[in-house]
């Protein structure tokens, strides 16, 4: 990551290099709030609990003055349109295969041996699993423990497949019309 971007700060260089290893592996474009929440998220020494402490913790804007060179036109506006995406295919490419850390060091981009190809799919891999670890942290804060998942009916249903025979149960009863039981 170029430091006149960062300005040599190790923390936005972190903000940043995680801000492009997301955009890197979305699937879509993000909105300005996903980008943050997972951001936020996504750093090992947050220490969150509810979402109003993710909430506070959200610097998207930040980020996306750091990432402005990488990025599409983004609406600022428009905070849950999904818009921000990276500028170019190539730039996706280049953060898949390093770090921009060392991108200086990067020599022959346009030329990748089997060897390239490799642990280039070995740090796709690494940085996609990172969203799965994202989300999951998304899931287990405060609020979801409390209020729960699923309803009461779900895990009475979900107890009760797990029962011994519980597979033969459905089966009467679904080759019988409502009809016939009254």
């Amino acid at each position: 990551m170029p430091s006149h971007l960062t300005g040599g700060d190790p923390d936005n260089e972190q903000l940043a290099t995680s801000a492009l290893e997301i955009l890197a592996v979305a699937q879509r474009p993000l909105s300005i709030l996903e980008l943050g929440w997972a951001l936020a998220l996504d750093d090992p020494e947050a220490e969150m609990r509810t979402i109003e402490e993710v909430k506070d913790y959200v610097g998207e804007k930040r980020a996306l003055s750091l990432l402005q060179p990488f990025l599409s036109q983004v609406d600022f506006e428009d905070v849950k349109r999904n818009q921000v995406r990276l500028v170019h295919q190539s730039l996706k490419e280049l953060i898949l295969r390093d770090f921009p850390s060392n991108w200086a060091q990067l020599q022959n981009i346009a030329e990748a041996s089997k060897a390239d190809k490799r642990r280039i799919q070995q740090r796709q891999s690494k940085v996609e699993a990172a969203l799965p670890r994202i989300c999951v942290k998304y899931l287990l804060l405060d609020e979801f423990n409390r209020n729960g998942l699923f309803s009461k009916e779900r895990e009475t249903a979900q107890r009760l497949e797990e029962l011994p025979g519980s597979d033969c149960w459905a089966t009467p009863a679904m080759m019988t019309s409502n009809e016939t039981l009254w």
